[in-house]
């Protein structure tokens, strides 16, 4: 919410949606839901910037990039602009931009990788295991990285999925979520 509120105090070149949804970790259920709803504006979409899975304070900032290199090398870029060091791979992620990936719009997926992860959603998770500045290191990538989108004069990336990582969308609805086309 606060990175939607930083957005919207200013002028933007391009239409952006912030989204919330509920039922991930139920089987993306909200996001897959929203992208079969808006399959038709999904053509022009450019990008989706998912934040998921923030707070712990053993861990590093990371990024998988459902995406091209170029947005990669964007995404980056723009991370050592602001000092922040990010873990940046290409790859499928299990969270909800993966709904968006199926249909075919490259994917930003920001957040915090750590050992401590293992508590979450368990008795174990706790408010000690958090920090202000692991909520605040992703936020701020994500912020910057969807104002660059929207932004730009011109779209520093290509607007596609590699084959590779097309296959492992696939596989991943496929395998994980049971869910055959």
């Amino acid at each position: 919410v606060a990175v939607a509120k930083a957005l919207s105090r200013g002028s933007l070149k391009r239409t952006l949606r912030v989204v919330l949804f509920s039922g991930e970790e139920l089987g993306l259920r909200g996001s897959l839901a929203h992208a079969e709803q808006h399959r038709s504006e999904l053509k022009s979409a450019v990008a989706v910037v998912n934040l998921d899975v923030h707070g712990a304070a053993l861990g590093s900032t990371s990024v998988i990039v459902t995406g091209s290199k170029s947005l990669r090398h964007t995404v980056e870029f723009i991370a050592k602009r602001l000092g922040i060091r990010a873990n940046v791979s290409e790859d499928v992620m299990s969270s909800d931009g993966t709904s968006f990936a199926k249909e075919g719009v490259p994917v930003v997926n920001i957040f915090r990788s750590s050992g401590a992860a293992g508590s979450a959603h368990t008795v174990k998770d706790a408010p000690e295991l958090l920090h202000p500045l692991a909520f605040e290191l992703p936020g701020i990538l994500a912020l910057e990285t969807a104002r660059e989108i929207v932004n730009a004069e011109e779209v520093p990336f290509e607007r596609e999925i590699p084959d590779e990582i097309k296959r492992k969308v696939d596989d991943y609805f496929k395998k994980r979520l049971g869910i055959l086309e």
